[in-house]
């Protein structure tokens, strides 16, 4: 069975974008590979990204703390990674249940924003006193 046959035995695809003299103004809502080729390559982006960033973070992670508590680190960071994608996938869920997917894409903007916001906070260059030498 081929992959696109499996995805489309397992999902249902919203096809009515591509069909209809109205519907054409609404692709970009619902996203240019709306196929279940798309999926599968989505997925294959989404799994390199993991593969890429997850050892990259853990490394940063781990090398910041005291060889004592590095087995602490690592569970740690295991633990609230999990939790973020458990607690992240179910409650933009329920975002997009409560208000559509609008709603999903604001949220989700709200946090790179806020991340941003403290980081130029904390690296901001902190004027040091000068001492008067008199």
């Amino acid at each position: 069975m081929p992959l696109i046959e499996l995805g489309e035995k397992f999902f249902r695809f919203d096809r009515s974008h591509t069909s209809g003299a109205g519907r054409r103004d609404r692709l970009p809502e619902y996203g240019i590979l709306n196929v279940p080729a798309g999926l599968f390559a989505g997925t294959v982006v989404l799994a390199f990204g993991q593969a890429l960033a997850f050892p990259a973070l853990m490394t940063l992670a781990v090398n910041s703390a005291p060889a004592s508590e590095r087995s602490s680190v690592v569970g740690t960071f295991t633990a609230f990674t999990e939790l973020g994608f458990a607690v992240g996938a179910l409650s933009l869920g329920a975002i997009a249940s409560a208000v559509g997917y609008d709603g999903v894409f604001v949220v989700c903007a709200i946090g790179p924003l806020i991340g941003t916001l403290l980081l130029a906070r904390i690296a901001a260059p902190r004027a040091t006193p000068v001492l008067d030498p008199a």
